[in-house]
């Protein structure tokens, strides 16, 4: 609080000599003018029997005109220079930021270059900063494509982490993460995340129509948009609520939606992308128990064939999947089939869900279809 004081001292101190300094210059110009105005009167009384009256009075009248328009010229250029300075600021920062090359590796894959998604890590190393601690450790896995893969873990523990070096929001250290024996780091920025879907846990909704949240980039048809409106039961409430269906406007940030609304807005999205991996940052936490089953079920029949992470904060939201992948510390604690971690007694998965009181269903043991019950547990 301090500190915005003191800014917001200094701001108006700038500004008050700015003012001050314009009126001490129109003092200055008024004078100017005047000395111009007497000039020209002189002038003219000596050449009275020369000069037409009309003439006379009409170099009088613009002689006067001239302090507003001094005043004018010189607060224009001011207020001119001033601005060129904020152009100054943003091509510094065009110039001096980095930022993402999106464009920047010459890859020579065709659009269809991921078909199975299996992904794996190998010995990778991440920090968000030369002078920070590693967040993920050594860390080593491989999926194969098609599996459910649940990642827990305590706060802190490495799971965002292992999403954006998978995304490459920041550069790993050291190792290699590959995606269908792709090397991530040689693929086009555009090219990874077009086959990537991400659903995060809160939700972002920009402002303009439904149609433009669902499908950004206008490729898909209104039947096409519809039915992913309707997987992830949302139709009724833009039919019923929304008179405008797909043209209904969206404030900023979703304001006239309800967070879990904006969560199957999301999810809607996600669904048209028609990808091979799905990233899912505990997508469901914002809806009733009735919504998620649902859309979990409706969620397993789309990606069935995908491979998917399921960054979970609740235990019973990985309790279908097929894998486990226990994080602390930015290593790996444990990592296997479900069913193995639930058989050993030495497990901290298996002693957490114990602790817990969570289960697993016969169906789940079957095909893996269905969820644990609804727990707002944490992991522990």
């Amino acid at each position: 609080m301090y500190r915005m004081k003191h800014l917001l001292d200094q701001n108006s101190c700038w500004l008050f000599m700015f003012q001050s300094a314009m009126r001490w210059l129109a003092v200055w110009l008024d004078m100017l003018v005047v000395i111009v105005v007497f000039v020209i009167s002189v002038f003219m009384i000596g050449l009275a029997g020369y000069i037409d009256p009309a003439y006379a009075g009409m170099a009088l009248t613009y002689a006067l005109q001239m302090s507003g328009i001094f005043q004018f010229a010189v607060r224009m250029q001011a207020e001119f220079e001033s601005k060129m300075i904020s152009v100054e600021r943003i091509n510094y920062y065009i110039d001096n930021i980095e930022q993402e090359q999106l464009s920047a590796c010459q890859s020579t894959l065709d659009a269809c270059w991921l078909t199975e998604g299996a992904v794996s890590f190998k010995n990778v190393s991440l920090r968000y900063g030369e002078d920070k601690q590693l967040a993920l450790k050594n860390v080593s896995f491989d999926v194969a494509g098609g599996e459910k893969i649940g990642i827990i873990g305590r706060t802190g523990s490495g799971k965002s982490s292992l999403v954006s070096a998978l995304l490459r929001l920041y550069p790993i250290c050291e190792g290699t993460i590959c995606i269908d024996s792709h090397d991530v780091t040689l693929l086009d920025l555009r090219q990874l995340r077009c086959k990537i879907g991400v659903i995060p846990q809160d939700p972002v909704l920009f402002s303009g129509t439904l149609r433009f949240n669902v499908d950004p980039q206008g490729k898909c048809s209104d039947m096409q948009l519809w039915k992913a409106i309707e997987t992830v039961q949302l139709k009724h409430v833009v039919e019923q609520k929304m008179g405008n269906g797909l043209d209904t406007r969206i404030e900023q940030g979703g304001r006239n939606f309800s967070v879990g609304e904006r969560q199957l807005v999301c999810m809607a999205r996600a669904f048209l992308q028609n990808v091979s991996i799905f990233l899912l940052d505990e997508a469901t936490a914002h809806l009733d128990s009735a919504t998620d089953h649902s859309v979990q079920r409706c969620f397993d029949d789309v990606a069935k064939k995908c491979t998917v992470f399921i960054i979970a904060h609740r235990l019973n939201s990985v309790m279908a999947c097929d894998k486990i992948l226990y994080l602390e510390d930015g290593q790996i604690l444990e990592w296997g089939y479900r069913n193995d971690l639930l058989a050993r007694s030495d497990s901290r998965f298996a002693q957490t869900v114990t602790a817990l009181g969570l289960g697993v269903s016969k169906d789940d043991d079957d095909d893996d279809d269905e969820n644990g019950d609804d727990d707002d547990d944490d992991v522990q």
